[in-house]
């Protein structure tokens, strides 16, 4: 259908008599016998009995292994979001026939980017059901309106700017943004262009009452030396800090996310950092964070690690091998970054934030210091809201993140690296600390991390704002907010803990390394592919819980106010029943309490204590 009617669609193909393996907590094996089908877009595996039914896309296949255990053939998936299919096929034959007609149907489907190598296209869109238009979650205007209105117009030094609408200044940047009013914007493009890829100061958040700033942009091209100036660059950042009435411009921050060693391998090649005396004395804090293909190399031992623990080794076995892989190491790195930032905006100061390009480590931690300060990204609708605006609008390299164009495996592929999913990462660590704090469970990440890699919905597609509206996407594909937000499936993703009578306006989360945990509801996740998670069911006794507490509340409510009912009627009956034994009416007796109130008052006016 849609955009798709008028290309060759590859006819499906059936292997019928294979066994699906399936691993359970305990790490042990058992299995379903079953059809794998390859058709256009994705591999599909259906039991027999009707107990399993997986499908995943091509785009979200990370690699594929083939082997011979004695008379025994097997073919295993590993999949980009942690999910791992094992098949064992019933001989030789059938295994190489498999081998010849798989790199046909997951290979790149044309040269038409990503309008032909992604299922998102073909999706009808007229014909979904749709209940609340995900693309209308976000809108950029709106949400800087949200961000500026607890401030007074008089104390507000921000506007609201178009100047980026052509994409012309900065191309991977959103259209719409926000500049310091003492600022000419006829000096932008001159500052953008002193900037890596013209990716200059740009507005992120703003403190309700402090108005201290978090902007975000990329490295500073200042040369071998460092001695190249851009005195618009200078005079943006002066005005940025300048908006910060609490402290002098010296007192604010320049955060750099990266090592100052790579810092100092860019400044070899005429980029890296800032040069103190030339931006106001602010100094510049590096947060020792990684690069793309580190991160790649980590996350690849974390897979290794996962699927080839055994039930029978030894914990200490476990994790040294988890240490070995750094991954947490990086989280706690990341946390503690973003840490930092949230104390020092709640504390009077405005940060500039930026790595390299300023896309990857730049998103993580301006992001995630808001989920700290901002309770609103801690709701369903304002984390969706959140991840349009930092990692979208601000020109994340999905496609290249994501691999969603990559014809090789993703260790092979140098763009590839896991930036957003070690985002949701942290995020989940964050929700574990404060399991009360967030709207939504660790299943709404976890569902957000597949809708990102398996190219369906067309929200994790692109490159930039600029390419999305070049493709028209919100025309021709699905929002995954869509999907998450119809009512059919937005109950299984909210947390029955949050309340928001006590939500706590910033966190105040640690990055010691006692409270850093594994993710396993991700990373373990192929173990649970028949029955529901462990977090699954915590959620639904969670919900129970709640939904019984508050039942029991309503009961008990009900019981006080028939109670008192009760006592008022038997109070009635006994007035009644004492008013008839002495020969009065209902009248005589209020007669007398309004005698008996005016002799109280009279004598109240003599401040005779006695008489009282």
């Amino acid at each position: 259908g849609g955009d798709q009617e008028h290309r060759t669609m590859l006819a499906t193909k059936h292997f019928k008599g294979l066994k699906f393996f399936l691993r359970n907590a305990s790490k042990e094996y058992s299995f379903t016998e079953g059809t794998l089908v390859l058709s256009h877009w994705e591999l599909l595996f259906y039991s027999n009995d009707g107990t399993l039914d997986a499908s995943e896309t091509y785009n979200c296949l990370s690699s594929v292994e083939k082997r011979k255990d004695q008379n025994n053939f097997f073919i295993e998936f590993f999949f980009k979001n942690f999910k791992n299919w094992i098949i064992s096929l019933p001989d030789e034959a059938t295994l190489e026939e498999f081998s010849r007609s798989l790199p046909t149907y997951k290979s790149l489907k044309g040269d038409g980017g990503l309008e032909v190598n992604v299922p998102a296209f073909s999706q009808n869109v007229t014909a979904y059901d749709i209940e609340e238009n995900g693309w209308d979650t976000y809108n950029a205007e709106r949400e800087l309106q949200r961000l500026f209105m607890p401030i007074d117009d008089k104390d507000n030094k921000w506007r609201i700017t178009s100047i980026n609408s052509n994409y012309e200044i900065c191309p991977s940047y959103p259209a719409i943004g926000a500049l310091p009013k003492s600022f000419n914007e006829t000096q932008l493009k001159a500052a953008a262009e002193h900037r890596d890829l013209g990716r200059f100061p740009g507005f992120s958040w703003i403190h309700p009452t402090l108005h201290t700033v978090i902007v975000r942009c990329s490295q500073p091209l200042s040369g071998r030396l460092g001695n190249i100036r851009c005195p618009e660059d200078e005079k943006l950042i002066q005005e940025i800090f300048s908006t910060n009435t609490r402290k002098p411009i010296h007192q604010n921050k320049i955060i750099d996310a990266r090592p100052y060693s790579n810092a100092m391998a860019n400044r070899y090649k005429g980029a890296g950092f800032e040069t103190k005396e030339f931006y106001q004395g602010c100094e510049v804090e590096f947060m020792d964070i990684e690069n793309i293909h580190a991160m790649r190399q980590s996350l690849e031992k974390v897979r290794k690690l996962c699927r080839s623990t055994g039930p029978n080794d030894s914990p200490n076995v476990w994790l040294s091998r988890l240490e070995g892989s750094t991954w947490l190491t990086h989280i706690q790195l990341c946390l503690k970054a973003s840490i930092k930032i949230a104390k020092m905006v709640t504390h009077g100061v405005s940060v500039l934030i930026h790595c390299s390009h300023g896309w990857d480590r730049t998103a993580q931690l301006s992001s995630l210091a808001q989920v700290i300060m901002d309770p609103h990204y801690r709701t369903i609708r304002g984390f969706e809201q959140l991840v349009e605006k930092e990692w979208i609008s601000f020109g994340h390299r999905i496609t290249d993140r994501g691999g969603h164009l990559s014809s090789v495996s993703s260790v092979e592929n140098e763009e590839e690296s896991p930036i957003f999913l070690q985002f949701l990462d942290c995020v989940h660590q964050l929700l574990v600390q404060f399991p009360t704090q967030f709207a939504f469970n660790e299943q709404f990440l976890i569902a957000i991390l597949d809708g990102f890699y398996d190219c369906r919905y067309g929200t994790f597609l692109t490159n930039s704002e600029k390419e999305k509206i070049t493709l028209q996407l919100r025309d021709r594909t699905i929002s995954l907010w869509t999907h998450l937000n119809h009512a059919a499936n937005i109950t299984k993703f909210q947390n029955p803990l949050y309340d928001l009578s006590k939500v706590i306006p910033v966190l105040t989360p640690t990055a010691a390394p006692n409270k850093i945990v594994f993710w396993s509801g991700l990373y373990d996740r192929s173990e649970n592919l028949l029955s529901p998670s462990p977090s699954h069911y915590v959620h639904t006794r969670l919900v129970e819980l709640v939904d019984g507490s508050k039942t029991q509340e309503k009961r008990l409510k009900k019981a006080i106010v028939e109670n008192y009912k009760l006592e008022i009627s038997e109070k009635d009956r006994a007035i009644a029943f004492l008013l008839e034994k002495a020969g009065l009416t209902q009248e005589d007796l209020e007669k007398e309490l309004k005698n008996n109130n005016s002799s109280s008052e009279a004598v109240a006016d003599t401040g005779d204590e006695t008489a009282k």
